[in-house]
Protein backbone atom coordinates (compact mmCIF):
# COMPACT_ATOMS: atom_id res chain seq x y z
CA UNK A 1 0.00 0.00 0.00
CA UNK A 2 1.64 3.22 -1.08
CA UNK A 3 -0.23 5.66 1.14
CA UNK A 4 0.60 4.13 4.52
CA UNK A 5 1.83 6.38 7.30
CA UNK A 6 4.83 5.64 9.53
CA UNK A 7 5.27 8.72 11.73
CA UNK A 8 5.48 8.77 15.53
CA UNK A 9 3.46 11.12 17.72
CA UNK A 10 4.96 14.49 18.49
CA UNK A 11 3.44 17.93 18.78
CA UNK A 12 2.70 19.11 15.25
CA UNK A 13 3.58 22.78 14.99
CA UNK A 14 3.13 22.70 11.21
CA UNK A 15 -0.65 22.41 10.96
CA UNK A 16 -0.57 22.01 7.18
CA UNK A 17 1.72 19.00 7.48
CA UNK A 18 -0.38 17.58 10.32
CA UNK A 19 -3.48 18.02 8.16
CA UNK A 20 -1.82 16.09 5.33
CA UNK A 21 -0.94 13.27 7.70
CA UNK A 22 -4.49 13.20 9.08
CA UNK A 23 -5.95 13.01 5.57
CA UNK A 24 -3.55 10.17 4.72
CA UNK A 25 -4.62 8.29 7.84
CA UNK A 26 -8.31 8.69 6.96
CA UNK A 27 -7.55 7.43 3.45
CA UNK A 28 -5.60 4.44 4.81
CA UNK A 29 -8.35 3.45 7.26
CA UNK A 30 -11.46 4.27 5.22
CA UNK A 31 -10.09 3.80 1.71
CA UNK A 32 -11.22 6.25 -0.93
CA UNK A 33 -14.68 6.65 0.57
CA UNK A 34 -15.94 10.19 0.80
CA UNK A 35 -16.53 10.87 4.47
CA UNK A 36 -19.19 13.32 5.48
CA UNK A 37 -18.36 16.06 7.95
CA UNK A 38 -20.20 14.10 10.66
CA UNK A 39 -17.86 11.13 10.09
CA UNK A 40 -14.70 13.15 10.76
CA UNK A 41 -13.45 12.99 14.34
CA UNK A 42 -12.12 16.41 15.42
CA UNK A 43 -11.34 15.30 18.98
CA UNK A 44 -9.04 12.52 17.75
CA UNK A 45 -7.46 14.94 15.28
CA UNK A 46 -6.80 17.42 18.10
CA UNK A 47 -5.17 14.71 20.22
CA UNK A 48 -2.95 13.80 17.29
CA UNK A 49 -2.02 17.41 16.52
CA UNK A 50 -1.16 18.00 20.19
CA UNK A 51 1.08 14.93 20.19
CA UNK A 52 -1.11 13.07 22.68
CA UNK A 53 -1.95 10.35 20.15
CA UNK A 54 0.46 8.42 17.93
CA UNK A 55 -0.33 7.51 14.34
CA UNK A 56 -0.87 3.95 15.59
CA UNK A 57 -3.30 5.20 18.24
CA UNK A 58 -5.12 7.39 15.72
CA UNK A 59 -5.46 4.50 13.24
CA UNK A 60 -6.73 2.21 16.03
CA UNK A 61 -9.24 4.78 17.28
CA UNK A 62 -10.61 5.43 13.79
CA UNK A 63 -10.93 1.70 13.06
CA UNK A 64 -12.72 1.20 16.39
CA UNK A 65 -15.04 4.15 15.74
CA UNK A 66 -18.77 4.00 15.11
CA UNK A 67 -18.13 5.31 11.59
CA UNK A 68 -15.84 2.40 10.69
CA UNK A 69 -18.23 -0.05 12.33
CA UNK A 70 -21.19 1.43 10.42
CA UNK A 71 -19.38 1.44 7.07
CA UNK A 72 -17.64 -1.93 7.19
CA UNK A 73 -18.95 -4.22 9.95
CA UNK A 74 -22.67 -3.58 9.67
CA UNK A 75 -22.76 -3.77 5.88
CA UNK A 76 -20.63 -6.90 5.36
CA UNK A 77 -20.39 -10.51 6.44
CA UNK A 78 -17.85 -11.22 9.20
CA UNK A 79 -15.52 -12.76 6.59
CA UNK A 80 -15.63 -9.72 4.32
CA UNK A 81 -15.21 -7.43 7.33
CA UNK A 82 -12.01 -9.27 8.32
CA UNK A 83 -10.73 -9.08 4.73
CA UNK A 84 -11.32 -5.32 4.76
CA UNK A 85 -9.51 -4.99 8.09
CA UNK A 86 -6.44 -6.65 6.59
CA UNK A 87 -6.59 -4.30 3.63
CA UNK A 88 -7.22 -1.11 5.62
CA UNK A 89 -4.97 -1.78 8.59
CA UNK A 90 -2.12 -3.91 7.22
CA UNK A 91 -2.31 -3.07 3.54
CA UNK A 92 -2.67 -6.67 2.40
CA UNK A 93 -5.15 -9.50 1.97
CA UNK A 94 -5.29 -12.40 4.44
CA UNK A 95 -2.56 -14.93 3.69
CA UNK A 96 -4.90 -17.91 3.76
CA UNK A 97 -8.23 -19.25 4.97
CA UNK A 98 -6.78 -20.17 8.36
CA UNK A 99 -5.67 -16.59 9.01
CA UNK A 100 -9.09 -15.30 7.96
CA UNK A 101 -10.89 -17.79 10.19
CA UNK A 102 -8.63 -16.98 13.14
CA UNK A 103 -9.67 -13.34 12.98
CA UNK A 104 -13.36 -14.17 12.58
CA UNK A 105 -13.06 -16.41 15.65
CA UNK A 106 -11.24 -13.65 17.57
CA UNK A 107 -14.01 -11.18 16.78
CA UNK A 108 -16.70 -13.66 17.86
CA UNK A 109 -14.93 -14.55 21.11
CA UNK A 110 -13.30 -11.27 22.18
CA UNK A 111 -15.27 -8.63 20.29
CA UNK A 112 -14.91 -5.89 17.73
CA UNK A 113 -12.30 -3.79 19.52
CA UNK A 114 -10.03 -6.79 20.13
CA UNK A 115 -10.28 -7.69 16.45
CA UNK A 116 -9.14 -4.19 15.41
CA UNK A 117 -6.34 -4.05 18.00
CA UNK A 118 -5.06 -7.42 16.80
CA UNK A 119 -3.90 -5.66 13.63
CA UNK A 120 -2.74 -2.28 14.87
CA UNK A 121 -0.82 -3.68 17.86
CA UNK A 122 0.65 -6.65 16.00
CA UNK A 123 4.34 -7.23 15.28
CA UNK A 124 3.51 -7.03 11.56
CA UNK A 125 1.98 -3.55 11.94
CA UNK A 126 4.88 -2.32 14.05
CA UNK A 127 7.51 -3.63 11.64
CA UNK A 128 5.67 -2.29 8.58
CA UNK A 129 4.58 1.11 9.90
CA UNK A 130 6.81 1.79 12.89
Amino acid sequence: MTDTITLAAQPNSDLNHAGEIIQSIYKQVFGNRHLMELDINPSLEALFINGDLTVQGFVTALAQSETYKKLFLETNSPYRFVELNFKHLLGRAPNDQAELMGHVRLMNEEGYEAEIASYTYSEEYLSAFG
